[in-house]
């Protein structure tokens, strides 16, 4: 379960990579259940793991949103992908939309 997978094997985990890297921090990459236990790690501080995160990135995060009350986090959970590309521009590095040329 997610409990005992952010007890036990998000610190593990954080704690492997430092070892072996040697380096004073790490940045974690979630994809979906990957989100779901470091926000579990996060929200109990197992093993510390706050302190070891230089960056948290949560792709695809499980979320639940029936009870956000915030108006700019529910127009985010609504819009639609189609006119989230076309605002962001799809495939583009320096994309020239409104939202970009918009000083």
């Amino acid at each position: 379960d997610f409990s005992r997978m952010a007890q036990y094997d998000v610190p593990a985990v954080v704690d492997y990579v430092l070892r072996q890297t040697r380096a004073r921090s790490v940045a974690w990459v979630g994809h979906s259940q990957g989100t779901a236990q470091m926000f579990a790690a996060l929200s109990e501080n197992y093993g510390n793991v706050r302190s070891k995160l230089s960056v948290f990135v949560a792709l695809a995060p499980v979320a639940y949103t029936a009870h956000i009350t915030s108006a700019l986090m529910i127009a985010m959970s609504e819009i639609e992908l189609p006119h989230l590309l076309q605002l962001l521009g799809e495939r583009d590095f320096m994309p020239n939309t409104a939202i970009y040329s918009a000083h």
